[in-house]
């Protein structure tokens, strides 16, 4: 479920407005209004587009959590990297 008042507050900070995001999604701007009023739900493809509009994460539109940390795939691998050359680390010194 899409928390509603987050897509209204999200689209606002950016200041949009509600009939240019909607032709963006190929909506009409009274559907932008039910999914921003909480009225109906946006289908995954639209969540999908606004994720990119809006330039969020997904768990910010449904969950309204901004904690979250956004890293490419390929700082994701160098964290892996780095992880395992930790624990090499502690298997050396703990053998």
């Amino acid at each position: 479920m899409v928390n509603y008042k987050i897509l209204s507050l999200i689209r606002k900070e950016r200041n949009l407005k509600a009939k240019d995001v909607a032709k963006l999604l190929n909506i009409d701007p009274t559907t932008l209004s039910s999914y921003e009023r909480g009225i109906n739900e946006p289908p995954i493809d639209t969540l999908a587009k606004l994720v990119k509009i809006y330039n969020v994460s997904i768990d910010y539109l449904v969950l309204g959590n901004r904690d979250e940390i956004t890293i490419s795939s390929q700082e994701f691998n160098n964290l892996i990297k780095i992880g395992e050359f930790i624990l090499k680390l502690k298997k050396k010194h703990i053998n």
